[in-house]
């Protein structure tokens, strides 16, 4: 069952962006993510997680539907069975079988439009992308990373083949995507266990489908602000490309036009203003994640060829 409070996080991140779109907190978007990032109580105590159970039957069908005859007739029910196991922690079932089935149907545009709608809607659904994410890291953020990745997949092949997306869907996609970025966690990229979760990294290239899709300039920069504002706020080590992914992001934006340009400049000094002071005397160590974070974010701005030189100055002169 959704928390509600997830349900109130989404709908100030709604409402913000609707008095952003007309023009308010132009200058302060940053500081009002931080807002209603402070105000979320995360629990102290997981629940229980409810994934279908890995019999040997439910093995022998999943692999069974992996096969290529299965693949290209992909029925409903047998796509109701499978996103079952989208969280499983069994990493070669997951992997192998589950996902990889799921994604190469949508790539290879086996599924109806019903069964893309039907999966689209399940994998949005609040139960399932923000599953159990305001309780202490689990292995939930599984499931989270799968709807991830379906959800990536999707976006690439609707561009591309099925055309269902309508602007009001990826604004609706958007804002759910920022308010994920506000509330998630867990940006492990890669646990021994339990393979590969890339949450932060999967968020990234959504967000590079979206602002290539035909939305509206404001909701563009609204989600890559909650995207940076994410990365720079993770108290976590971000080790695995994830500095890449969100530099890519940013020197996309930046060589569109000064609107961009300026408004990314704008992030990044707000970001050096609230940390610069506490360098010397900052001894917490999520503090220092942060700060080298932002390093490896930085150093790998300057080396793309293609930023535009308000920023690299920037990163240069003033914040380096």
């Amino acid at each position: 069952m959704t928390n509600s409070q997830i349900v109130e996080v989404e709908q100030n991140v709604n409402n913000l962006f609707k008095r952003f779109e007309t023009g308010d907190f132009y200058n302060t978007l940053y500081q009002q993510f931080y807002k209603i990032k402070e105000q979320v109580n995360y629990q102290k105590r997981r629940r229980p997680i409810q994934i279908a159970e890995l019999t040997d039957s439910n093995i022998e069908l999943i692999k069974s539907l992996a096969r290529e005859e299965k693949i290209q007739s992909p029925k409903m029910a047998d796509l109701k069975f499978l996103v079952q196991f989208i969280g499983s922690t069994n990493v070669d079932i997951r992997e192998k079988y589950v996902l990889k089935t799921i994604v190469e149907s949508i790539k290879k545009h086996y599924y109806t439009e019903n069964q893309l709608i039907w999966l689209r809607d399940f994998i949005l659904d609040l139960d399932n992308l923000y599953s159990h994410i305001l309780e202490p890291k689990n292995d939930a953020v599984l499931v989270r990373s799968g709807a991830l990745l379906i959800l990536n997949a999707i976006l690439v092949e609707d561009e591309k083949f099925y055309n269902l997306l309508s602007p009001q869907d990826y604004q609706s996609i958007a804002l759910r995507l920022a308010t994920y970025s506000l509330l998630e966690q867990d940006y492990q990229g890669y646990n021994s266990k339990m393979g590969w979760i890339q949450t932060y990294s999967l968020i990234v290239e959504a967000t590079k489908k979206i602002c290539e899709a035909p939305v509206h300039r404001a909701l563009k920069v609204y989600l890559m602000t909650a995207v940076v504002f994410a990365y720079l706020q993770t108290d976590v080590p971000l080790i695995f490309g994830e500095n890449q992914g969100l530099a890519d992001l940013i020197s996309s934006f930046s060589l569109r036009d000064n609107f961009y340009d300026y408004f990314i400049l704008m992030l990044l000094t707000q970001w050096n203003e609230q940390y610069k002071d506490d360098y010397s005397s900052n001894e917490q160590s999520g503090f220092w994640h942060q700060v080298y974070n932002s390093e490896r974010l930085l150093d790998s701005l300057l080396v793309l060829d293609d930023l535009s030189n308000t920023i690299r100055n920037l990163i240069k002169n003033e914040i380096k």
